[in-house]
């Protein structure tokens, strides 16, 4: 029988399995230490807060300065409650320092919006506005521009500078208010 070339073929080895499990351990022990330590569950008190941030009600983010005198239909307004959840979620995976408490966080925002929110939650599923977000949030412009050139597309209104600055003003105003709220639960990253 003729030899044949076997360099591309691979191997089971126990080094990877062992480097996953040493992984899996080393999750475990964290969450059960962010259990113990109170930050999971204030973490899921945090996403359940922002969740129920909208621009047209008392919920912690006062819009009526941008919002006053404005022409905004109902489909704005819905674009706005939109980019919250974006920023909420992003401010979220940039704040809470692991992977696995703002995966909480952004998860009980989410489990929120399910139940008290199911249209909206339903209609933002398919997560194709955050999508051009994310591209705003990487490209080559100052972000708060981006984001509100991305806002204006989103509403349907892509030359209009009103709808780009109002974009822009709101990612740079909720983006520290959601700051803001992330720092009231206190967590205290140095012991995760």
């Amino acid at each position: 029988m003729a030899s044949q070339d076997d360099s591309d073929v691979k191997i089971f080895s126990t080094a990877n399995n062992q480097t996953d499990t040493g992984e899996l351990i080393e999750l475990s022990s964290q969450l059960d230490k962010l259990r113990r330590n109170g930050s999971i569950s204030k973490a899921k008190a945090l996403g359940d807060r922002l969740a129920v941030l909208e621009p047209t009600i008392s919920s912690g983010v006062d819009f009526s300065q941008f919002l006053a005198g404005a022409d905004i239909s109902g489909s704005d307004i819905f674009q706005i409650r939109v980019l919250l959840v974006f920023l909420a979620q992003t401010t979220l995976h940039k704040m809470l320092g692991t992977q696995l408490l703002s995966s909480c966080a952004v998860n009980a925002l989410y489990d929120k919006l399910m139940v008290a929110y199911p249209d909206f939650y339903e209609k933002i599923s398919d997560g194709a506005a955050f999508t051009f977000y994310y591209l705003s949030l990487h490209g080559e412009k100052d972000t708060a521009v981006g984001i509100g050139e991305t806002f204006a597309m989103l509403c349907g209104k892509d030359s209009a500078e009103d709808y780009c600055t109002l974009g822009a003003n709101i990612y740079t105003y909720a983006t520290v208010v959601i700051e803001n709220i992330i720092k009231e639960y206190r967590f205290n990253i140095a012991d995760i």
